[in-house]
């Protein structure tokens, strides 16, 4: 009996101090405060996120739709980053805010249309008040605007879909008094993907069209199939996990609810890798049709297609310039910034582990041929279009931002990057009213 006590009160003591080391140590190992109210309420949320996701169908219908002119949009009422954002619109765009699209200026409006892939798309979801609020500040002119901010980016898009669907957008009637262009990494990587699959690298992306192929001939092979089981096991699991944490003394435990907020950070990560993999898969044997002319970069050694793909970017974004100068707009085209770029960031432990892996294919590419963005970057300054390099702008930085070993930063980078962008885009505001 001496024993049993003796082991229950060591047992006792250890999960005490246990607890105590998590509460303690709770800001800075799951990157939020210890707030059990609030903690509830996120598991709420992504509970309602993961039952949606679950019951949908969008996983294995794609989230995008072919489109005639722009390759492809996304798919009307598809939640493309989760219940707590709008589903794509009619559009086949994201808008947090409820904006009608096409848009038409109201009184006293800044309508600034936003281009680019999925970082674009998602600086726009989660940025709009934060890029208002720093414009107001850096700028006289806007200080009294009402600043509105036009998702026109979607995930996969790479130049020229940038400049197509702008043109697109300004015919579908869309008034607009300037553009913002953040890309770089897909028209890098997926340009020189396409090219390695015998794909025209001037095309939609492979990995995201070729999935529209297969979905629209529902033609899965047993590969896919694994990879969907394992996005929905993963799922099922982390809401067993969910519903668990949420059960009284469990959901006041400094240690639980620590476990429970790192897990859904590594869920999250492994399904978006699952899901970038289910993607990739299908871009492979693409029939003849949807390939497209060969270019003789799509033939040349490693960096010449690096450099062809640089080329297609920079053009792209110097007729975008052109477009916009010839309809009155401001242009504002940003590199964006990378966790693979060498030197850009210091990778936290936590970044490490969810959204760093620098040996698959694509951060290969980002650190051989970035460099060549950069030099067609230098180019396009020299040309007088208006281009920003905002690769280094997490140098310093030793916060968890990126949250997936693509290329996403989360709220606060999207924050920085704001800021950075108004900085810039207030003062040239500036220059051009109050002349």
């Amino acid at each position: 009996m001496k024993n049993i006590l003796k082991g229950f009160a060591i047992l006792l003591i250890s999960v005490l101090l246990l607890e105590l080391a998590c509460l303690v140590l709770f800001k800075k190992l799951a990157g939020v405060a210890f707030d059990t109210k609030a903690l509830s309420a996120t598991r709420a949320q992504r509970l309602t996120v993961i039952d949606r996701r679950l019951k949908s169908d969008h996983v294995v219908k794609g989230l995008h739709v072919m489109h005639p002119y722009v390759g492809y949009v996304g798919r009307q009422g598809a939640w493309s980053l989760g219940t707590q954002y709008p589903p794509f619109n009619n559009f086949g765009m994201v808008t947090v805010k409820g904006h009608p699209y096409p848009y038409k200026k109201k009184k006293n409006d800044f309508v600034i249309a936003n281009l680019g892939g999925s970082v674009a798309s998602i600086f726009a979801i989660m940025a709009e008040d934060n890029l208002a609020m720093f414009l107001k500040q850096e700028s006289k002119y806007l200080k009294d605007k009402n600043i509105v901010l036009l998702d026109l980016a979607t995930g996969g898009y790479k130049q020229p879909q940038q400049l197509f669907h702008l043109q697109y957008a300004l015919l579908s009637g869309f008034e607009i008094d300037a553009v913002i262009n953040m890309d770089g990494f897909n028209d890098l990587v997926l340009a020189v993907s396409n090219m390695e699959r015998d794909v025209n690298p001037l095309y939609p992306s492979s990995d995201h069209y070729g999935f529209i192929q297969r979905t629209v001939k529902d033609d899965f092979s047993p590969e896919r199939i694994v990879i969907l089981a394992r996005i929905y096991t993963a799922l099922e699991t982390e809401k067993k996990i969910l519903k668990f944490v949420d059960m009284f003394p469990f959901n006041k435990s400094p240690f639980f609810n620590m476990v429970n907020v790192r897990m859904a950070k590594k869920t999250k990560s492994d399904v978006k890798d699952a899901e970038y993999e289910f993607v990739a898969g299908s871009a492979k044997d693409l029939p003849k049709e949807v390939k497209g002319p060969k270019l003789n970069m799509s033939t040349g050694s490693p960096d010449e297609k690096y450099a062809g793909a640089a080329q297609i970017w920079a053009r792209s974004s110097a007729l975008l310039n052109s477009v916009c100068k010839g309809q009155g707009i401001d242009y504002f085209h940003f590199l964006q910034p990378n966790q693979y770029i060498v030197g850009s960031k210091p990778i936290t432990k936590n970044e490490r582990k969810v959204a760093y892996k620098p040996d698959n294919p694509w951060p290969i590419m980002v650190r051989s041929g970035y460099s060549r963005l950069i030099e067609q970057g230098k180019e396009l300054n020299a040309a007088g279009i208006p281009y920003w390099d905002l690769t280094m702008i997490f140098k310093d930085n030793n916060d968890d931002l990126y949250y997936d070993s693509c290329c996403h930063f989360n709220e606060e980078g999207n924050k920085i990057a704001a800021q950075r962008m108004a900085e810039i885009i207030g003062p040239a505001i500036d220059r051009k009213y109050l002349k």
